[in-house]
Parts: C-alpha cells; structure tokens; sequence
C-alpha cells in the first residue's frame, strides 16, 4: 500500500513527484500477518489518494488514520549530575528556554505570580511550557490580586502560547493558574514544566491589522499578520509578480520589518506610505533564495502603510485540480508572517537647558534607535551614536545613566570651545565618548540655564517662543518628547568625574559607601609619594568611603580603603617603607623567624 499522488489545493507538498515515482508502501514479499505503512507529510494537506499499483492476493484495509502534525516536539530534558535542582522559580522569567521551572509530580491547581514592578501598557504576553499543562488560565490586573482572564492561543511551537488578544493591555500582575499537570498517556498526571513567562513592552504592530492584495487564492493577507505561523498568504496560482500591502491603521514610528515566506522570491522590495499611493523604498533584496528576510532597526520611518512586492518566484506547485500532472506545475508566492515593529521611545529624562529651552543637553532614551541612550541637544549639536548596542531591556528594570561633559582645549579667540561627551550605563563606559565643537557662551550664562525632567526640552511642548529646536535634529519631530517612566534619584555635579568616579556613584545606588572626589572632606589626608608637598585624601594611594550616614543631616565622617601594599588612616604607609625585608603576602615571602603583616603588607619581626 503506498501513498502516490496527494490532492493538495493548497500547493504545499512538497514530495509529489517522489510519491508518483513509487510512494512509501512496503515490499510486498515481507512476511507479515498485517501491513502497516507509515506516512509522514513534511507540509498540510487537505485531501489524500491511495492508489495499489499491483497485488499478489486479495487486499484489504483494516484502518486508515489521520493524526495531527506536531511541528516541535521537545528534546527529553536531561539535569546536570552537578545540579540535579536547577529547577527554581527564576527559571521561568530567565529568557533562556533551556532552564526551566517544574511543579512537583502530580500537582494541580497552582497559581505562579509575576510582579513587574510598574503598570505598563503590554503589547505580548508569552508562556513557553515544557511538558505542556492539560489546563490553564492566564489573568491580569493593575492592582491587586489578578482576576482579568486573557485569552491565549497555541502556537506553531509546541507548548508555545501567546496572547489571542492583540489590543494592549495595561498590567502590573499576572497569574498563570495551572488547573491541571501535563498527563502522561501511560503513568498519569505528571509535574508541569514552564521554559519562560515573556511579557513585552516592543511587539509588532502589524499583527491583527489590516493586510490586502490583489492576487489571493482562498489565502486572505490577514493570514500573514495573526502572529501564527502555520497560517498564512497565499498568491495566485502561476503569479509572477505580487504585493502584499500592511495598513497599520494610523501612523507609526517603525523600526524593523521582518517577512517569512513559504514560497519565497527572488526579487523583494519593502515601501512605506502615508496614504497608499505615494510609496518611497526603503529596503531591497536581489537574487534571493532566503525564506526569512529581515529589515534591520538601523532602518526606520514613520508611516501608516508598508509594503513587500514580490518578483521572480521560486517555488512550483502542482494543479490543484490535476496535481499529477506534472506539466501543469505554476509559480506562487505565500507569505506566512509580515511582523512590523514599532520604533516607541524618544523622551527626555534630565537634562539642562536655556531658559527658553532652544539649547539644552538631555538624557534621552530611544529617539534614534529603539531601546538606545544617546545625549541629545538642538538641532544634534551634540548628538552623536556612541556606537553601543540599544539595550530594549532597558524598560521597565531601574538603571543607572550619568553624562558628564568636560572642556579639553580652549581656542586662543575665545569663540568656540572643544567638549567631551561621555555617557555610562550602570557605572561602565556606553560605547565610545567623542569631542564636539560648540558655543563657549552655550548654557553658562549665570541665572539662565535651569535643569528639567521627563522631557527633552520644555521648549518641544505646545506655545514654545523663537525658533523650533527639533529642526535639525533626526527623528525629534515623530517623537513624543516626554520620558515615560520614573527617574529616581539625581546627581548634579559641577565637576566632570572620571569613570572611576561615575562607577562609585553606581555602587552607591546598591548600597555601597560612597566613594570619590564627592566625600574628599570625609577622609584623612596624606602625602603623595609622587607629590610630597600636595596633601590629598587618603594620600592618593585608596578610596574615600563614607560611613554609614546617621539620621541627622551632618555630615557622616568616611574612611580609606587603601590600594594593595599600603596601610594607614590615610594610607599614608608603602610595605616597602616599613620593613628592611620588604613586601609580602604570606609567611614564606619573608625570612626565616619573620612574619608577614597582613595589615600593612610587611616582613617583621
């Protein structure tokens, strides 16, 4: 019994010519009681034909079934000899799929909670379950104990669900209630496993829109916007060439497009447009044989419609009406995603400016790239890309950001002045600091520059006088300027710290004593050995650090951490000057009946 031909109107088997060429029966000579032939179809089909070429004897057929594909089966999970527990809660929010959570066996009814610090306006919730739950129910809710249902919708991953909903939602909780284990078929309930819990801020935007096309053969352009793979776009048959057209429904920051065809093309063009008639071209591909195209971030635009056209085809598919005939084979294209990510962000969160706000210098987050910091100013004076990788995890987790701006040379006339521009992220250098050319007047003029929060400048609201700072300035005009989120703590220092000193300010938002030129006046002061007549803090040989600081508002006293090899109240002492026998770490460094100090570092007696 073999399988030979397949009836397939959606034109996506890809074995028929192998199948007419002898299918997957069986030798007929086995000496069996029963046959049993086993078919395995690598795409969906909505009809089969078996067709017996020859037989010996008498035939017969006991049954014939039809299973569901499953598209991944995951591997068995096999836990470290080493760490035979690594199965902790943490697991499930770690965005690495191979670690995971697991219930104990047979558990039902369990309510797993995740707390995301703040209410955001979620774009995608996604659970990713190892051995998959047989019942489960997802809530939400902004205060409180979750009790608002989302609905979720299985993937084309096994045990992979996502929000159905494709509307944002505003959160701050949410409960993965697990009703009932995973059941295995032969010992019954078994524990459930969770890979990870995602919630996202960035999603795409095309899902759930509007897709249209002139050529669509029973296969609607909605197909490739719902976010589920195994649906999708599917053209005419024997088209050449074809567009698939995304309405987003009202205008957009985008960055970054992606596209995953099941029949691809060789020659692909993306566009956008405010009113589907004009399109520009923003990205292209030539002589292409890829399945998954996708337009980098570094590209972006505000638009309302994007487009992907399609020419020269790949892919042959047979007749739906006749697939046997293999001369009647027709060009298609079918598109199975078209994802469209909006570029959000934009927002001021500190920064300096003139009184009327057309000079300023901000913190700014997302303007240019979604999820990168950057230093903006009008008309990008100072704006420049510090060449570091956006961090989109940046939102909704507190992080540390310090700017500092240092005057390396003055021109002899007095008219411009060269400036350092230099930018950390929890402590450590954001990509690479770069001198700007500016004003020597801009932003000192005494009583005129004023700080301000959550905006890149006050001048970027409504009713602003003089000239508009956003002119020049790339992507400040499609950006909303307001920072959304909370700013914390602020640091405003007349001085430029080096980056050893802008990571002691870090240390001290988890806790640590402070540390730097901030407390010199806390610490005792030494000779430097390289300047003996210039007393600094702690000799310029350790670190100032306060003490805990009291409730009073008086200032706490500090206390020196010296650098290796020095001791002292001020490190004031060298190993080297304190013993004839030198510097040591331990006993055997010294000579015999010397001890080594593990105080000062020192051979003595």
């Amino acid at each position: 019994m073999g399988a030979d031909g397949v009836h397939d109107p959606d034109g996506v088997l890809r074995s028929v010519a192998d199948s007419l060429r002898g299918g997957y029966g069986l030798n007929s000579s086995e000496a069996v009681d029963d046959y049993l032939t086993d078919v395995t179809f690598l795409e969906p089909a909505s009809q089969m034909q078996i067709s017996i070429k020859s037989a010996g004897t008498l035939i017969g057929m006991r049954e014939v079934n039809v299973y569901a594909s499953t598209t991944y089966t995951p591997p068995p999970v096999v836990l470290p000899r080493a760490n035979p527990c690594k199965i902790e809660a943490s697991h499930m929010i770690d965005l690495d799929n191979q670690s995971f959570w697991l219930s104990s066996s047979g558990s039902t009814d369990i309510n797993i909670i995740l707390d995301l610090g703040e209410i955001y306006d979620v774009q995608e919730i996604e659970i990713w379950m190892g051995f998959k739950t047989s019942g489960f129910f997802v809530f939400v809710s902004e205060t409180g104990y979750p009790d608002i249902e989302i609905k979720m919708t299985s993937t084309s991953i096994w045990g992979f669900v996502q929000m159905l909903d494709v509307n944002p939602i505003r959160m701050r909780y949410l409960r993965f209630f697990i009703s009932q284990g995973y059941e295995d078929p032969e010992a019954g309930i078994f524990g459930t496993s969770v890979r990870d819990i995602r919630v996202w801020y960035f999603n795409n935007r095309a899902k759930g829109t509007i897709a249209t096309s002139d050529s669509t053969w029973d296969f609607p352009g909605a197909s490739a916007i719902d976010g589920a793979n195994e649906t999708y776009w599917l053209s005419r048959f024997g088209s050449s060439v074809d567009e698939l057209v995304v309405d987003l429904g009202s205008v957009h920051n985008v960055a970054g497009v992606s596209v995953e065809f099941g029949y691809g093309a060789r020659e692909i063009q993306f566009s956008h447009s405010m009113d589907a008639s004009s399109w520009t071209q923003f990205a292209a591909v030539s002589s292409n044989l890829e399945l998954a195209i996708t337009v980098p971030s570094t590209i972006h635009f505000s638009t309302r419609y994007v487009k992907v056209s399609m020419q020269s085809p790949v892919s042959l598919i047979p007749d739906p009406d006749e697939p046997r005939d293999l001369q009647k084979y027709q060009y298609v294209f079918s598109v199975r995603e078209f994802e469209i990510f909006e570029h959000t962000g934009g927002g001021g969160v500190i920064g300096l400016e003139s009184l009327d706000g057309t000079e300023f210098s901000t913190i700014v987050f997302g303007q240019r790239e979604p999820g990168e910091w950057l230093v903006g100013s009008e008309a990008d004076i100072f704006t420049k890309d510090f060449g570091e990788e956006p961090y989109s995890e940046d939102v909704g987790t507190e992080i540390h950001i310090a700017m500092t701006f240092s005057t390396v040379l003055n021109l002899p006339d007095g008219l411009n002045r060269y400036t350092r521009v230099s930018l950390y992220r929890n402590g450590v250098a954001y990509g690479s600091p770069y001198t700007v050319q500016a004003p020597v007047d801009r932003l000192t003029a005494a009583n005129q520059t004023r700080l301000v929060f959550g905006v890149r400048s006050t001048a970027h609201t409504s009713g602003w006088n003089g000239s508009d700072p956003r002119e020049g300035s790339l992507m400040a005009d499609v950006h909303s300027p307001f920072f959304e989120g909370q700013i914390r703590k602020l640091s405003l220092i007349r001085n430029a710290l080096t980056s050893e000193e802008v990571y002691g300010l870090f240390e001290t938002k988890f806790g640590s004593a402070e540390r730097g030129c901030h407390c010199y006046d806390a610490c005792p002061a030494g000779s430097n050995r390289l300047f003996p007549d210039v007393l600094v803090p702690c000799s310029g040989a350790g670190v100032c650090l306060r003490a805990s600081v009291s409730s009073s508002l008086a200032q706490a006293t500090g206390y020196c951490r010296c650098n290796p090899g020095f001791s002292g109240d001020a490190c004031e002492s060298h190993c080297s000057d304190l013993s004839i026998y030198g510097c040591c770490e331990a006993d055997d460094d010294c000579p015999s009946g010397v001890d080594c100090n593990q105080t000062t570092k020192a051979c003595t007696q």
